[in-house]
């Protein structure tokens, strides 16, 4: 296989854009006839020929449109969202670049599409709005009174839960859940019980912080 090197601009005016000049690198095969079998694109689109008797070309196939298996083509990441073509998740949110775009309207180049704080990917896996800003993930954090702080209060309401004297809402469910611990790092097991009790009494105290 032999290796040269051309640039995007090539590549793009092939395809009707307006040339770019990123280098991109390009490898080829080639038969026992010295012909192109294969050409790799290093931003992903992969092309085959077949020839007749008389060596013309008679197919080629574009192998691989998506490179990643995100569901976006190689071109429109390149062309039109900017995105990495061998990357299925370009800013590492946890969410596939085709995702961001058709599914989430959020920013596949931003893994915090509204500066919260919270990464998009967090965003969607604990219900809040990834393009709303004022809308946060409940976390397990201990604060079953969602005033910012974990205190007595909280301890008190954990209390309350592991005596059956209250049924936890969703989000109680979600902030109070806290162990066990892995490295210092809530480990949520699906219910607040005795075990979660004593940890948020730590973190009142401030003997663990999470």
């Amino acid at each position: 296989m032999n290796k040269h090197r051309l640039t995007t601009a090539f590549a793009l005016a092939y395809l009707g854009a307006t040339p770019t000049m990123a280098t991109v690198t390009l490898n080829y095969a080639y038969d026992d006839l010295n012909r192109v079998t294969a050409a790799v694109r290093s931003d992903g689109p992969e092309f085959s020929f077949d020839y007749d008797d008389m060596t013309n070309i008679v197919r080629m196939d574009f192998l691989n449109p998506d490179s990643d298996g995100d569901g976006l083509k190689d071109i429109e990441e390149i062309q039109i969202h900017g995105t990495e073509a061998l990357i299925s998740d370009s800013d590492g949110d946890g969410l596939s670049d085709a995702d961001e775009v058709h599914a989430h309207n959020t920013n596949p180049l931003n893994s915090d599409s509204d500066n919260d704080g919270f990464s998009d990917g967090q965003e969607i896996q604990y219900g809040s709005d990834p393009l709303d800003s004022g809308s946060v993930p409940a976390v397990a954090d201990g604060d079953l009174n969602g005033d910012g702080l974990v205190d007595a209060a909280d301890v008190m309401l954990a209390e309350r839960i592991v005596l059956g004297q209250l049924d936890p809402d969703q989000n109680q469910s979600i902030h109070g859940d806290v162990a066990p611990l892995a490295d210092g790092t809530p480990s949520p097991d699906g219910k607040i019980d005795i075990n979660d009790l004593q940890v948020i009494k730590r973190k009142a105290l401030g003997h663990v912080n999470f």
